[in-house]
């Protein structure tokens, strides 16, 4: 887990001598750079990783910790810039679960006047004030359309354990979708419904997505809202797949990030 951002990282930058022109600038550099040291070390990798293929796993590792620094460091930055740069202010909701609410909510108080009313300041505001869905609570039912693009009609999940998915079905790679695939094609629809949620734009990209990883038993749905859907805000699902699996009265049992197709069958045998 990412460390915790601090406070005092508010009160270390000012912003009054220097136009927003100059911070705008200034952030796409710093940023850039972050994005570029990630770009270089995949790189590095995977030329070691071609060379030494049984050191996967090991490699594989040693990215992932890479890239959680990287993003500490973008989640940083975003805190410094956001009250001033509308650039930094989406990065800033993108990290919001890495960042402690009380520091979201002093950025929230120093925002420009344009940037109080964006779409990022809104959702940020909704997600300070609530305790995202966590084991114990329900299951949040929200309008959204399916791939053919007719409403989802929650009513179908009555009395079924639910599976729900935010996104994450190219993250998983293909050995990822096989397993899941395989698991869901061994159970009953009259037991199992699985739901994924696709963060984006139009139905013309959520049939595509469902064009790019055909399963047959799986609802794809959206509300083609970028920032400030229920999955991102109520949920408080940031990371692609996150996963919620709900019983029969549709108490969530378990949260995860990634795909754990071992704790979803123990659940559903219970």
């Amino acid at each position: 887990m990412i460390k915790r951002l601090s406070l005092f990282l508010l009160t270390v930058c000012t912003f009054s001598a220097v136009s927003s022109q100059t911070l705008d600038s200034v952030y796409r550099q710093k940023q850039a750079a972050i994005a570029t040291a990630v770009q270089e070390e995949q790189k590095k990798l995977g030329v070691i990783l071609q060379a030494m293929p049984e050191k996967a796993d090991s490699i594989n590792q040693a990215y992932t910790r890479f890239v959680m620094r990287q993003i500490k460091d973008a989640s940083e930055l975003a805190v410094q810039y956001a009250s001033q740069v509308p650039e930094a202010l989406d990065m800033l909701y993108r990290a919001r679960n890495e960042v402690p609410k009380d520091t979201l909510r002093h950025v929230l108080s120093r925002l420009r006047r344009e940037l109080a009313s964006t779409a990022q300041a809104s959702a940020l505001r909704r997600f300070v004030e609530c305790e995202p869905l966590q084991e114990g609570d329900a299951l949040l039912e929200f309008p959204c359309i399916r791939s053919d693009g007719t409403s989802f009609d929650w009513g179908i999940t009555r009395d079924k354990q639910v599976l729900l998915l935010y996104g994450g079905l190219g993250c998983m790679r293909e050995h990822g979708r096989r397993a899941l695939k395989e698991w869901i094609d061994s159970t009953s629809r009259d037991d199992l419904l699985v739901i994924v949620y696709e963060p984006c734009d139009s139905l013309e990209d959520l049939q595509e997505v469902k064009a790019c990883y055909p399963f047959d038993n799986i609802y794809y749905v959206s509300d083609f809202r970028r920032i400030g859907t229920p999955m991102q805000v109520e949920y408080g699902a940031q990371a692609t797949p996150t996963c919620f699996f709900a019983d029969r009265t549709h108490i969530i049992r378990a949260v995860s990030r990634g795909l754990d197709i071992e704790l979803f069958s123990r659940l559903l045998k219970e």
